[in-house]
């Protein structure tokens, strides 16, 4: 995983994001398809939202446990991480 081989967070984050939006386009563009949006009874569209969900909060999560190690060793800024996890917190309550 990027994590244990030591890759930035913030870049990691952004990468996460970027594919959350892949998946958001791809179920917004499956709606407007009748065949993709009925196939497999709506499956296949769901997996695309739940992707796109997904990532998202992984994005958020990654960004707020490296906020929290940078604010240990800072001593400050911790308000910023715990607002950061617990975004990350409220993508995955509403997947």
């Amino acid at each position: 995983m990027a994590t244990e081989k030591k890759q930035s967070p913030e870049i990691l984050s952004k990468i996460a994001l970027q594919i959350s939006q892949y998946f958001k386009r791809a179920y917004e563009m499956s709606q407007t398809n009748r065949a993709i949006k009925k196939f497999d009874n709506g499956r296949f569209a769901g997996v695309l939202d739940y992707h796109d969900r997904y990532f998202e909060g992984s994005a958020w999560l990654v960004l707020g446990i490296h906020r929290f190690s940078k604010a240990k060793e800072d001593g400050r800024d911790m308000g910023i991480a715990a607002g950061t996890a617990q975004h990350a917190n409220e993508l995955f309550a509403n997947m």
